[in-house]
């Protein structure tokens, strides 16, 4: 009977750590090209060769409500947003820092610096090979982000993040191959987040009525004890 008051009281006084699964979408994307174009009002995110130049597409998050600490986090591009444009059956995409002012990168002022920011720097992510056919509407996958890229978010934990993303296996003047062509609409990606909110508090409130169950457990106990006594 000791012991069953004990476990109760064990866990009214101690709570698993609070977790929670945030979902993010971006809030602004684009892409800059390989002369350093990017038009503030344009949300396309093709992200490759199209003929004439190469692009680097970008992914801007608000984390401004995100409390505690992430403890995995995941980019999810979501499905038939534009088109798989390669003739290839695949491409390698991974996802970079940007170190670009967020400002400045949003409002088409980063020129060729945040364009080759957007696919160079350090790795947030491995390579991910998506498939495709030419044409056919982009698929959905999901990027998961490396220990550099959770370092990242939980630094950026109550401002904004930005991620960049290339093509690893791009060959300039091979051919056309990219992904999200013809893309416009909001949003192209999500980010997911696992969130521990922290140790549990040794100073958790205990319910008004608990003292006088314990009381009851505890005066049951002394009972059955002078019973068996």
């Amino acid at each position: 009977m000791l012991r069953a008051i004990a476990i109760v009281a064990t866990a009214v006084l101690f709570a698993a750590p609070a977790q929670a699964l945030i979902s993010l979408d971006a809030f602004d994307q684009g892409w800059y090209n390989d002369v350093g174009d990017h038009g503030p009002d344009n949300i396309n995110t093709f992200t490759g060769f199209n003929g004439a130049n190469v692009f680097h597409s970008f992914y801007a998050f608000d984390l401004a409500s995100v409390g505690g600490t992430a403890t995995s986090a995941t980019l999810e591009f979501l499905p038939d947003i534009g088109s798989y444009n390669s003739t290839d059956p695949s491409e390698i995409v991974r996802i970079w820092d940007v170190t670009t002012p967020t400002a400045t990168l949003l409002a088409g002022g980063g020129g060729l610096g945040a364009y080759d920011d957007l696919g160079a720097g350090v790795a947030l992510s491995g390579p991910v090979e998506v498939f495709g056919t030419f044409g056919s509407p982009m698929p959905g996958f999901s990027v998961g982000l490396n220990g550099d890229g959770l370092a990242a978010v939980n630094a950026a934990i109550g401002g904004n993040i930005l991620f960049g993303a290339a093509l690893d296996n791009l060959i300039p003047g091979s051919g056309v191959e990219g992904l999200w062509a013809f893309s416009e609409n909001p949003p192209a990606a999500r980010l997911m987040l696992d969130v521990d909110a922290g140790p549990p508090s040794s100073e958790i409130p205990v319910p008004a009525a608990m003292p006088l169950a314990l009381g009851a457990f505890a005066a049951l106990g002394w009972a059955a004890r002078r019973r068996q006594g």
